[in-house]
């Protein structure tokens, strides 16, 4: 688990320097990245849907409602 939120949301290059922040981080990508997983359309990586996500209103939509 720690490799993949490494891979898909470069958490080690991240700079976060309070520990309360780390743990906001962690409690917003790991069910971010259980919608990514969850996601049966088409066959991107992790990394590509959530870049998708990020630049796509109506992907991101799919992600969360559907």
């Amino acid at each position: 688990m720690h490799w993949v939120l490494d891979v898909v949301f470069r958490e080690y290059a991240l700079k976060v320097r309070d520990p309360d922040g780390a743990k906001y981080l962690a409690l917003f990508s790991r069910p971010a990245l259980n919608l990514l997983r969850q996601h049966q359309g088409k066959k991107d990586s992790l990394a590509g849907k959530r870049r998708r996500a990020g630049w796509s209103p109506t992907f991101r939509s799919e992600l969360l409602f559907s």
